[in-house]
């Protein structure tokens, strides 16, 4: 991991406290702390000058984290290989197969309107009434990542199938 902070360049490694191996989603949350998802070490919050790791031990659903954000009531979602977790007041909630996710979450994103929205290697579901229902309107695709406009709209990148908009979010 590499910081570039006053025109110059810091690496971040394992003497630093990090564990090895690939860091696959970077998230900056509004505080200033930086949360990697890492490929098999789960969810690292860095909250300078300290780290904090969180784990399966934890209640993660998976050690290989894929997607990290943090929605605007200051929940962290956390998408993984085999579920999507979310930490919110000390609580830990994982979302699996049973409550409507298919295949491994690789995006998530949140709407001008609040709803949550998380992207699998077979589409997109919505996150409403405590269970991820299929975004329908939406073909089955490899989500790449989500994005909300400046006007509210929302954006859905595909590895196959292009880009789309859904306009006022």
């Amino acid at each position: 991991l590499y910081r570039y902070a006053a025109g110059g360049l810091t690496a971040h490694g394992v003497s630093d406290g990090l564990p090895g191996g690939k860091v696959d989603s970077v998230y900056p949350d509004p505080d200033g702390n930086i949360w990697l998802g890492t490929n098999g070490w789960g969810l690292i919050e860095l909250k300078e000058p300290s780290l904090h790791t969180t784990t399966t031990q934890d209640g993660l659903s998976d050690n290989t984290v894929r997607a990290v954000m943090q929605d605007r009531d200051g929940s962290m979602w956390i998408g993984t290989m085999t579920g999507l977790t979310r930490l919110a007041n000390g609580a830990t909630t994982t979302y699996t197969a049973r409550d409507g996710l298919v295949g491994g979450v690789r995006a998530l994103g949140q709407d001008a309107h609040g709803g949550i929205w998380v992207g699998t290697r077979p589409g997109i579901r919505r996150f409403a009434r405590g269970r991820l229902e299929l975004a329908s309107e939406f073909p089955t695709q490899l989500v790449a990542a989500t994005l909300t406009g400046r006007d509210a709209s929302f954006w859905i990148a595909t590895f196959n199938d292009g880009l789309y908009r859904l306009r006022d979010g």
